[in-house]
C-alpha cells in the first residue's frame, strides 16, 4: 500500500514517464557473474565497430574482451557491486569500450540494478575519444549512494556522475578543457527502478596555451556555473540554489523528485551528441 501511495504521488506530481535513451532495459534471468560480458556478447555485428571491450577499471578482478560477432576471448572478470539496499537489490556500474573501424572509441557507462530474478541496465554516460591529436573524453561515476529521500519505502539512490572533456593544438599551443559534474535519483519501489530527477550541478570551461612560456595567440579564460542543492526527506523533495556569483546550471527551485524538468541523465544533454 505503502510503495503504491508512493508511486501514484509521483505520477501525480508530474513525472515524467516518456522514453529517454537512459530508460533501464529489463533482462530477465538471474544476473550472471560478469554483467559487462553478458550484455556486450549481446551487441549485434556491424561495420562501425571492431570489437567491445569491457574496461578494465570498472569490472574485477579482470577485462574481457567480445568482438562484433559476439565472441568472448580472454580474461576472467566480476562484475563489481557497489552497493547493497533493502530486499537484496544489488547496484553496479560498468564501462564497455567500443573500438571504431576507423580507429578510436566510443566509451559507454552502464548502471544495472540487479533483482532477485531479473536485472536492469541503462547507458548513463559516454564518452568519444578518436585515438588522434589531442582530443578526448572521460565520462566516469564518482559515487553510488542509497539515501533516504522519500518518506516511506526503501531507500533511493544518488549517482554523482561526472565527464571531463579536452581539445588541444600543439601547431597552436591552445587547449580547451570542460568538466560537468550532476546528480541523478533513482528510486527502487515497486516491480521496477524509475528515475525521479537529474540536475546538473557544475559547468566549467576553460582555454589557455598547451604549453606555458612558448607562444600563442589563445585567449585564457575560465568560466564557471553552478548551483547547489538539498534534499529534503520528510516532503521527497530536493531544492536547487543559486550559487553566490555564479549562473546557476539548472533552473533554481523547489521540486518533488520525480517532477524534475530532466528526469534521467539523458534528458539533461549529458550523452554523446547531446
Amino acid at each position: 500500500m505503502v510503495v503504491q501511495q508512493r508511486l501514484t504521488a509521483l505520477t501525480a506530481a508530474g513525472a515524467d514517464a516518456s522514453g529517454h535513451d537512459c530508460d533501464l532495459q529489463k533482462r530477465p534471468g538471474r544476473p550472471p557473474q560478469d554483467l559487462c560480458a553478458a550484455l556486450v556478447a549481446g551487441m549485434p555485428a556491424d561495420d562501425l565497430f571492431s570489437k567491445h571491450v569491457c574496461n578494465v577499471a570498472e569490472t574485477e578482478p579482470g577485462a574481457v574482451a567480445v568482438d562484433a560477432a559476439g565472441t568472448v576471448a580472454g580474461g576472467d572478470p566480476a562484475t563489481k557491486i557497489d552497493l547493497e539496499v533493502a530486499g537484496g537489490i544489488k547496484v553496479a556500474h560498468f564501462g564497455v569500450e567500443n573500438w571504431m573501424e576507423s580507429g578510436g572509441s566510443e566509451d559507454e557507462v552502464y548502471l544495472a540494478v540487479l533483482y532477485a530474478d531479473r536485472w536492469y541496465v541503462a547507458a548513463i554516460g559516454s564518452a568519444y575519444n578518436p585515438g588522434h591529436s589531442y582530443i578526448g573524453e572521460n565520462f566516469s561515476v564518482e559515487a553510488v549512494e542509497a539515501k533516504d529521500l522519500v518518506p516511506g519505502g526503501p531507500p533511493e539512490l544518488v549517482l554523482t556522475l561526472a565527464c571531463d572533456r579536452h581539445d588541444g593544438d600543439y601547431g597552436d599551443n591552445s587547449l580547451a578543457n570542460s568538466s560537468e559534474r550532476m546528480i541523478a535519483v533513482l528510486g527502487l519501489d515497486g516491480e521496477a527502478p524509475r528515475w525521479l530527477g537529474a540536475f546538473k550541478v557544475s559547468e566549467v570551461d576553460e582555454t589557455g596555451p598547451m604549453l606555458d612560456g612558448e607562444p600563442s595567440e589563445t585567449v585564457v579564460k575560465r568560466s564557471e556555473r553552478k548551483v547547489d542543492h538539498r534534499f529534503d526527506a520528510a516532503t521527497g523533495e530536493v531544492e536547487l540554489i543559486a550559487a553566490t556569483g555564479f549562473e546557476p546550471t539548472s533552473p533554481p527551485g523547489r521540486f518533488k523528485l520525480g517532477a524534475l524538468p530532466a528526469a534521467c541523465p539523458a534528458a539533461l544533454g549529458y550523452l554523446a551528441g547531446g
